[in-house]
This record gives structure tokens, C-alpha cells and sequence, in this order.
């Protein structure tokens, strides 16, 4: 709507001239003149103000500018823009992969490949789209790659906890989610990206219908406890909560007085440790006072060599998640 202009004229000229004549003592008239000025002077005054209240003309209100409409995202828009941050991202996963890296060199590798498609696509989080079943796919799809950078924050100190979670994350929800995307917005992909998007949904999911844990290995009970002279053992039971393998595994544990006061930690090893493998361990307390409690504390994985030989991955030293105490 046009702005428009009033021109406000006020009127103020006011006169006011009492011209007070001497005349003689006792005359009628001289007596009538003032009073008969000042009723002139009232009408004056009042015809004034009627003008200048006639004169101020009110601005008419301006009715607000209806908002634009919100663009929305066509299917169109958002395929290309997926499918050009899944060629950067297979192409540095491919090209740009250190052949030897530290863990913090890994994870934040890991982390930079995640940003190439959070970068693209988390623009669009908010954004409306023509299509609601993309909206929502894509929304999903941010939020797991969103879920997977926050799985790599502890991986230096629990890699293989975070690894775990960080493929079950992506096998069981990123991978599905995906498929659907690609396949909804009809994306094509060249050549070289087309064979890896192929190898990544033919790629054998080796953890298929698996949860989040909370950690590695699970004590959840203290069994048989003994005291012999010169010491004490209890038993406790230890869950593997995974589907993987390892050589072997160290698991440490402390004994407690009944004050509270640590009398001695002890370690002990189990080799071969199958997937989803539950097995009771025994500790011992060497110590001349009887342990009044048992706290389970770190464990470590063991790797054995092409000769036989354990070597424990001293990065994998883990605090428990859920240091678990048992009265004994």
C-alpha cells in the first residue's frame, strides 16, 4: 500500500487587543465597553479552537504488509544436494584416509567425514518442504549423523565401546534410512560413487537388530565368597554385550574394608572370550583383613599375535561406565 502524506496546518494567530479609552466619570458607555470586549474576545477564542480541532486531520491506521509465503524444497533441490556431499564424503573416506593414524587423527577423520553431510544438509532442518515424507526422512537422517559425531566424543578413551555403538547406529538406522532417501528423491549416482553406494548397502550387517550398550562387558552378580587364612576370593559374573570376539580380556577389581579403606586390587585374565559369552571369574584379597566389599572397576582387551603372544591395547584400558559394588 502507498504511503500517503496529510499536511497538518495548525492555526494559532490569536489578537488580542483591549484598547481601554479614559472617558468621563460616571459615563454609561465607557462602563459597557470592556465588559461587551471581553464576550467578543471569549467568541473569538472559542471559534479558534473549533478551527484548529477542525484542522487536525487523524492518520488513518496502515495495515501490515502480509508476510511472503516460505519457499519450500523440492525432492529436485535436496537429491542434488545429498548426492554431491555423499561424493565428497566416499571420496575423502577413500582418498584422504592416513594409512597410519593416532586415535585422536582417527576420530577426528571420522568426525570431518560426518560434517560434509551435516554441513549440507543441516541447513534444511527447518525448512519446508513439498514433499512431508522427505521432510521427515531427511530430519531423521540428520539427527542419526548427529547421533554418530556424539558416539565418536569418548573414543579415544573407550574405542571399541564407541566403534560398537558408532556401527550399530549406522547398520540398523543410518544405512535403512538412506536407502529410503535415495530412493524417494530417484537420486543417480556417477560411476565410482554409484559402486560404493552399492557396496555399502550389499555390505554384510554384521550388527543387524543390535542395541546400544553401555559398555563392553556387564558384572552383574557376586557369587561364591571365601576367606582362608591370609586372605579372600568371591566370584563375580561377567556378560560379553556384544556379538564380537576377543583374544582375551583383563579385568581389575578392588577390595574394600568395611571403613571404606582399600586393602588391595587384583587382575585377572580370560582368553578366548566368546560373543554374548557370560563367565564367572574368580579374585582374590591378599590381605590380613576380611574385604567387606568388591568394586569392579576397568578391564582391558587383549590381542594375540601371529605367534601366540597377548598384547593388551593399553587405549582400551577402560574405566567401567558402571563401576558395579557388591557386599561380601
Amino acid at each position: 500500500m502507498t504511503n500517503r502524506k496529510y499536511a497538518l496546518a495548525y492555526i494559532a494567530t490569536f489578537a488580542l487587543v483591549f484598547c481601554l479609552v479614559g472617558c468621563s466619570q460616571g459615563s454609561s458607555e465607557a462602563n459597557v465597553a470592556p465588559e461587551s470586549s471581553g464576550v467578543e474576545q471569549q467568541s473569538n477564542t472559542e471559534a479558534g479552537e473549533q478551527n484548529e480541532e477542525s484542522s487536525v486531520e487523524t492518520e488513518p491506521e496502515t495495515e501490515p504488509e502480509p508476510e511472503p509465503e516460505p519457499e519450500t524444497v523440492s525432492n529436485e533441490e535436496i537429491a542434488e544436494v545429498m548426492k554431491n556431499a555423499l561424493s565428497k564424503r566416499w571420496k575423502k573416506a577413500t582418498h584422504e584416509l592416513p594409512s597410519d593414524m593416532t586415535l585422536q587423527e582417527h576420530q577426528n577423520f571420522i568426525n570431518s567425514l560426518i560434517d560434509i553431510e551435516l554441513d549440507a544438509l543441516g541447513v534444511y532442518t527447518d525448512a519446508q518442504f513439498e514433499d512431508e515424507e522427505t521432510a521427515a526422512l531427511l530430519r531423521d537422517y540428520i539427527s542419526i549423523l548427529e547421533e554418530q559425531k556424539s558416539l565418536m566424543k569418548n573414543y579415544i578413551e573407550y574405542q571399541t565401546l564407541s566403534t560398537y555403538n558408532f556401527t550399530v547406529v549406522g547398520e540398523n538406522r543410518r544405512f535403512p534410512t538412506l536407502e529410503k532417501l535415495v530412493d524417494i528423491l530417484q537420486i543417480t549416482f556417477d560411476d565410482s560413487d554409484a559402486a560404493q553406494y552399492e557396496a555399502m548397502m550389499s555390505a554384510e550387517r554384521t550388527l543387524a537388530g543390535r542395541e546400544m550398550i553401555d559398555d563392553i562387558f556387564a558384572v552383574t552378580e557376586c557369587g561364591e565368597f571365601e576367606t582362608y587364612e591370609g586372605g579372600a576370593s568371591c566370584k563375580l559374573k561377567i556378560t560379553n554385550q556384544t556379538n564380537l570376539s576377543f583374544d582375551a580380556a583383563w579385568f581389575t577389581v578392588r577390595f574394600y574394608d568395611a571403613d571404606g579403606v582399600q586393602l588391595e586390587s587384583d587382575h585377572q585374565a580370560l582368553e578366548n572370550v566368546e560373543p554374548d559369552g557370560m563367565f564367572w571369574l574368580s579374585f582374590y584379597c591378599r590381605s590380613s583383613k576380611t574385604p567387606a566389599t568388591v568394586k569392579y572397576v576397568s578391564y582391558e582387551i587383549g590381542v594375540r599375535d601371529s605367534e601366540g603372544v597377548f598384547s593388551y591395547v593399553t587405549t582400551d584400558d577402560c574405566a567401567a561406565v558402571n563401576p558395579v559394588q557388591f557386599d561380601l
